[in-house]
């Protein structure tokens, strides 16, 4: 049972996550494309086949592109780059670059997002924990 509601807790911040980041999008298109699941590894964020060029506006290109970031648009490359680039702030006008795109970072969440998430997820943890122990005293 607690599982289920555990369960429940982070499909609900998965749907967080997606509406901060649609929020955050370009454009219309992109934002309907924004997808976030929760897996047993954690939450996975996707963009629609349509709109995978979502990724150059995440991270830029040729001689704009974000410093540690990689090319490519395999989920090897997307996962390299989100970790080197996971902590820089959305700009969402970032301005006319020279050679290339400028990052938008609007894949990113902000550090006041991802604290309110992570509060979230472990009172949710800590209020399943009590639950069991309560229960396994009353048995």
């Amino acid at each position: 049972m607690e599982e289920e509601n555990l369960k429940q807790i982070f499909e609900s911040v998965a749907r967080r996550i997606e509406e901060i980041l649609r929020g955050q999008a370009p454009s219309a298109n992109l934002a309907g494309a924004v997808q976030v699941a929760y897996e047993d590894n954690g939450f996975i964020i996707s963009l629609d086949d349509n709109a995978k060029y979502g990724i150059y506006l995440w991270r830029g290109t040729r001689d704009e592109i974000a410093s540690g970031a990689v090319a490519g648009i395999d989920s090897d490359s997307i996962q390299s780059t989100y970790e080197a680039i996971w902590d820089r702030k959305p700009d969402l006008n970032p301005g006319k670059g020279e050679g290339g795109i400028k990052p938008r970072y609007w894949l990113n969440l902000i550090a006041a997002d991802i604290d309110e998430l992570e509060n979230e997820i472990e009172k949710a943890i800590a209020n399943a924990l009590n639950n069991q122990l309560e229960k396994n005293k009353s048995e």
